[in-house]
């Protein structure tokens, strides 16, 4: 029970949901209609955004060092691979970032000859794009792209322009590849510079000693050694090259972290030759580019930026520790060189005086010749690097052609579908939410617990509202909707009244314009057809409307009857229905409470139940006056209209109070104004009345039309018409 109890409501909530999107269904409509016209309107509007594309490949190791081994230079080309080695994982995102800097976007300004309204020349960030889901003026400048699947990347150019925007990415990827070169032949160059200097130096020392050696020649008439010295002075000689060489290389590791030249690292060469330290180096080099690369995404303590930090920290004190250790042997090195020339200089001082100090100044004059001879190949292997050169981007096809961007048809398209369904539906249950009006039958039973006698359907306005007044003009559907209506009310009396019949009821409504006088009219024409002598009494008398429904005199009516002045037979007027009469209000009483609380009325309503089957009285709104309060207690029901979507639940509950108060013997609530169309019933009876001529396909079309409360325009039968009055 309980589960067959949990599907009846969720039903229940399916079709109130569904009743919801019914009744709301033309501000979905609207809303899907406006948000998408204006959607599609802008997009036809909007100003075209051309994007251009060129894709970069970043080449991690191959063409340098296969040039460099070409020539020879195989250990400076084991160098360069093993500094190029793991740098995969963020070489992409640094060289984004490098290309993305200002010097490189003012320089494409510059070329591009980019001005402001002011004729001045733009600023290079102001032309980085940051790309956005939705924008309304066009793109205008640059933007650079990682490749998820290879070491490539995208340089992408915006303009309104097509061609701006080709010229805009080759020329950013042209600066760039220009700069990149720019800034290998820099490193070059300074370690050129630095082997020049030194190989000056090396030069002047080298002719002072040769300058030394021929005076003291000429001086002492010494011209020759013999073979044996010449050996000595030729390994001394080898050894003190070796021993400069070992001082440079350990000068170069004092001057690791010199801010203004890396003299450790020369282009792609080292003079130290100290391969540990490079790889150490350039491992450091890479964790400090991912740490970069890391910082623009996450915060200091982002758990990656952490151990990245930690992994810098350690490799600079692993790195401190190789140069140390490297030092250490150096010294070690350089004092082992040092005894084995102190030992051949021993060798020397057994050579006669003259011939030592020759030895010394032909040694010295040797050992500067050699270093030289050193740092001129060192020069010379330098500038053949230097004019090697190569940036590591290669652009694989440069940006022919431009595109559109912006607007996206097809995407806006579906989003201005999306976005109108979701709010037009948004908007439509946000108004249902925030409408406390009345809108169907179970919501009175539900919130006030009263018996509901009827529900009338709302008449459109080509429609008569009056039943007997029907022209071929109006929709049969909508009068029998109508006829239905008050069989069902007229039935719903006769069982409230089993077991004391009902002589006479007051209609009333809780405020104005809710339509109590067309149901007063329509019950009292129902009943007149069902052969019952029924008259309607009019006693609004801030508003009368009965006469105007009827179109008859309201010169004499009740206010006479009260006043004396006539009989209820003189101011009884037939309606132009069998079995139905009305009095109207007649002139407006100064008081009309005091007309309805006097005995005069009390006699009238007897006579008038003496007279007639049944009696229907008109009276004002419950809320406006109290004249339907004391009416009420002389009444054997009242009825209580209510006007669907139009009267909230408030006043609804303090004119059922107000009635409560005064005694008024509650009969029921009529619902009137109810939008069938839409309604299961209004489907059901679509499908019962349909002919069935025509095809299935037809059927289903028109079927499917009436459940969501739209009316087929099919032929008029007149000929199979019958009004109701005939019933």
């Amino acid at each position: 029970m309980d589960e067959l109890s949990t599907r009846e409501i969720k039903k229940m909530e399916i079709k109130r949901l569904w009743e919801v999107i019914l009744r709301r269904k033309w501000i979905i409509i609207q809303v899907f209609v406006v948000v998408f016209s204006i959607i599609i309107v802008g997009t036809l509007l909007k100003t075209p955004t051309y994007e251009a594309k060129c894709n970069v490949l970043i080449e991690q190791q191959g063409t340098q060092e296969a040039l460099l081994r070409s020539i020879g230079m195989e250990e400076i080309s084991e160098i360069v691979f093993a500094m190029n080695l793991g740098q995969k994982s963020s070489v992409v995102i640094v060289e984004m970032l490098k290309m993305l800097t200002k010097p490189i976007l003012d320089e494409v300004v510059k070329r591009m000859d980019l001005r402001n309204e002011k004729g001045e020349l733009r600023q290079g960030p102001a032309i980085k794009v940051v790309e956005q889901t939705f924008f309304w003026y066009p793109l205008y400048g640059v933007a650079v792209k990682p490749s998820r699947q290879s070491n490539m990347m995208t340089v992408c150019g915006y303009s309104p322009d097509p061609q701006e925007a080709i010229d805009f990415c080759n020329t950013l990827c042209q600066v760039y590849l220009e700069s990149d070169i720019e800034a290998k032949h820099k490193e070059t160059a300074e370690a050129a510079r630095f082997a020049e200097e030194q190989s000056i130096k090396a030069k002047a020392d080298w002719n002072e000693a040769k300058r030394k050696l021929k005076e003291y020649q000429e001086s002492e008439g010494l011209v020759d050694f013999n073979t044996e010295a010449d050996i000595i002075i030729n390994q001394v000689s080898k050894l003190r090259a070796d021993q400069g060489l070992l001082n440079l290389a350990m000068k170069e590791i004092d001057n690791y972290d010199s801010p203004i030249i890396d003299p450790y690292l020369i282009g792609s060469n080292t003079l130290s030759n100290a391969g540990q330290i490079s790889q150490l180096k350039t491992s450091l080099a890479q964790l400090e580019s991912d740490l970069e690369s890391n910082l623009t995404k996450y915060t200091e303590n982002h758990p990656i930026v952490i151990a990245l930090k930690k992994q810098i920290s350690d490799l600079e004190q692993k790195l401190i520790s190789e140069k140390e250790v490297f030092k250490e042997s150096g010294t070690t090195r350089y004092a082992e060189i040092q005894k084995q020339i102190n030992d051949y200089k021993r060798q020397l001082l057994d050579f006669p005086e003259k011939l030592y100090t020759l030895a010394q100044l032909s040694l010295q004059s040797d050992t500067y010749e050699k270093v030289y001879e050193m740092l001129l190949d060192m020069k010379y292997r330098l500038n053949i690097s230097k004019s090697m050169q190569i940036s590591k981007l290669t652009i694989i096809e440069p940006a022919w052609k431009a595109k559109v961007f912006s607007p996206n048809i097809d995407l806006n398209l579906i989003i201005a579908i999306a976005l109108g369904i979701v709010l037009g539906f948004g908007l439509a249950f946000m108004i249902e939410y925030l409408d406390d009006t009345i809108k169907d039958a179970e919501t009175i039973q539900f919130l006030f617990k009263t018996p509901l006698l009827a529900t009338v359907p709302l008449m459109s306005k080509k429609d008569s509202a009056i039943l007997g007044r029907e022209t071929e003009d109006d929709n049969r559907r909508s009068m029998h909707f109508l006829n239905e209506a008050f069989n069902v009310m007229s039935y719903n009396i006769k069982l409230g009244s089993i077991d004391k019949p009902v002589r006479h009821v007051m209609i009333t409504s809780s405020a104005p314009s809710e339509g109590k006088t067309a149901i007063s009219s329509n019950l009292g024409i129902n009943l007149a057809r069902k052969g019952k002598r029924v008259v309607i009494v009019d006693t609004d008398f801030p508003h009368p409307s009965i006469y105007k429904v009827f179109k008859i005199s309201n010169e004499k009516g009740l206010t006479n009857v009260l006043l004396g002045e006539n009989t209820i037979e003189e101011v009884t007027i037939p309606s132009g229905t069998e079995n139905l009469f009305l009095i109207t209000t007649g002139p407006k009483p100064p008081s009309a409470s005091l007309l309805f609380e006097s005995r005069q009325m009390k006699e009238v309503i007897k006579a008038l139940e003496e007279k007639f089957d049944f009696v229907i009285f008109d009276t004002p709104p419950v809320l406006m006056i109290n004249d339907p309060v004391v009416l009420g207690s002389y009444i054997d029901k009242t009825i209580l209209v209510v006007a669907a979507n139009e009267i909230s639940r408030q006043i609804v509950k303090e004119g059922l109070n107000t009635l409560q108060k005064g005694r008024g013997n509650l009969l029921g609530i009529v619902l009137n104004k109810f939008r069938h169309e839409g309604s299961h019933y209004y489907y059901y009876y679509y499908s019962y009345h349909e002919p069935e001529e025509g095809n299935g396909f037809k059927k289903l079309i028109s079927s499917s039309l009436a459940m969501v409360g739209f009316k087929s325009k099919g032929k008029r039968r007149h000929k199979h018409r019958r009004t109701y009055s005939d019933n």
